[in-house]
């Protein structure tokens, strides 16, 4: 995993698992999402950054200094209005994305395409992200009676520990990253991360508040099925 380098945002933490609330709890400290690495914090008071009520206010930039093929925000959404009645697509935050030339890339992250909040309700897993962990596949030779309907879909569907994980493929990747920055529609907290030839950066996202943990994401990976002959 040379090629994916986390970024350390200790200097950006201001916010702790108390943050999640009703929300239970998150990984914290070095990880593996999906075979790639991620630093989040380790302190439980102090491992996320955060924008939001009571929080940092101002867009947070994060300095990159490197060229990268993609970056990964691992991201999570506190609060979503959706399931009473609210829009989908709902813009939580900008992503912004400036080269050494000073050019920007801009990217709305919205509910329930980029970002959902957890625990999520069946049937709501976002669009263009993906649970921060793999699905997997149920033992081959044994089950139980009453899942014989579940076992009919031969895979386990996987659900996120913590967060998302949202990918940006850069579109010129032969020009130097100068930083990557969060600006929130809604208050939101953020961390990131920094690889050599892919960036990876995990987020935590609520309704009022955005968190987040980074790291360089290359391409998702497809996973091919087959039947087990009679």
């Amino acid at each position: 995993m040379d090629e994916y380098t986390p970024l350390d945002l200790t200097a950006f933490h201001n916010a702790g698992l108390a943050l999640l609330g009703e929300q239970g709890t998150a990984p914290i400290g070095p990880q593996q999402f999906r075979g790639l690495p991620f630093l989040v914090g380790s302190d439980p008071q102090r491992c996320f950054v955060a924008l939001g009520d009571g929080l940092q206010h101002a867009p947070l930039s994060i300095p990159i200094d490197e060229s990268a093929r993609s970056v990964i925000v691992a991201h999570r959404l506190l609060a979503s209005g959706i399931a009473a009645g609210g829009a989908v697509g709902e813009p939580i935050a900008d992503y912004v994305f400036t080269y050494q030339n000073e050019n920007e890339v801009r990217v709305t992250i919205r509910d329930r395409f980029d970002i959902a909040e957890i625990p999520t309700a069946w049937g709501q897993l976002p669009f263009r992200a993906v649970p921060d962990q793999s699905d997997s596949l149920p033992p081959r030779d044994a089950g139980r009676f009453d899942e014989a309907g579940e076992r009919q879909a031969e895979v386990n569907q996987a659900e996120p520990r913590g967060y998302y994980l949202w990918a940006w493929q850069n579109p010129h990747p032969e020009q130097q990253s100068r930083s990557t920055a969060a600006w929130p529609r809604f208050p939101i907290h953020c961390p990131s991360s920094q690889p050599k030839s892919s960036w990876l950066i995990p987020w935590l996202v609520g309704a009022r508040h955005l968190m987040s943990r980074a790291a360089p994401l290359r391409s998702r990976s497809r996973r091919s099925l087959r039947r087990r002959s009679p």
